[in-house]
């Protein structure tokens, strides 16, 4: 065989589409503009101008603003519900349900029975999921003309996310800080007790000693007292 291959510039361009496409399908990329970075064709060199360029004529600025004019951010009610749990209604600082009044079932909000859905989940599961999605937004202080709901995904408008994910990092910090109040607090009053005992324990000793020498100086009164008897006595 020969001792280099020759390689075109066809299979060169396959191969390089071929790394393309790969590269693509590890990734969840939603919309894909090719764009040219440089005029030289040098590798890992961007020339902004020319690529603002290509975005302008190509429209993909355009497309972008339309998107973020309109509601870019698609999430699933679970997965929405699942980060912000800790915001929800009725919800304790851990984003666990607080307990239930006597009287009330589990899963007591609306809906009703019927056939399942394409995914097959029961349409009331969805609408429940529509509820409390639903009710974290109004919670959070959203406009309705913010948000949109659909079957299993929510619909935001840009800087939605951003204001929940505002809220949850602030209702962390108040959780922490509480966390932290009460670890504190203890640790002050466990110092404080040891303290207290200490000096009760050291007042004690002073005390002791005080009676001990009071005891003493009446001792020796007394006894200079019998002895002045004695002697007058003899006398």
């Amino acid at each position: 065989g020969r001792a280099t291959q020759f390689v075109s510039v066809g299979s060169q361009f396959r191969d390089s589409i071929a790394s393309l496409v790969a590269t693509l399908g590890a990734t969840q990329s939603h919309f894909v503009r090719c764009i040219k970075p440089n005029e030289v064709r040098g590798p890992f060199l961007l020339w902004p101008r020319v690529a603002m360029s290509q975005l302008r004529c190509c429209a993909v600025l355009e497309a972008v603003r339309v998107s973020q004019a309109g509601f870019p951010t698609r999430i699933p009610f679970s997965e929405l519900l699942s980060r912000y749990a800790m915001l929800r209604p009725g919800r304790n600082h851990l984003g666990s349900p607080k307990p239930r009044r006597k009287g009330t079932k589990p899963g007591m909000h609306g809906g009703g029975s019927g056939p399942l859905d394409d995914a097959g989940e029961a349409p009331h599961g969805g609408s429940r999921l529509r509820e409390e999605t639903s009710e974290l937004l109004q919670g959070l202080r959203v406009a309705s003309e913010d948000y949109m709901l659909g079957k299993t995904l929510v619909f935001l408008r840009t800087g939605v996310l951003a204001k929940c994910e505002a809220a949850r990092a602030r209702h962390l910090g108040r959780c922490f800080a509480s966390v932290q109040a009460q670890l504190r607090g203890r640790a002050c009053r466990r110092s404080f007790q040891d303290v207290r005992n200490l000096a009760r324990a050291l007042q004690r000793a002073l005390r002791r000693k005080v009676q001990r020498r009071e005891a003493a100086r009446l001792a020796a009164e007394s006894a200079a007292a019998a002895a002045a008897a004695a002697a007058a006595a003899q006398a």
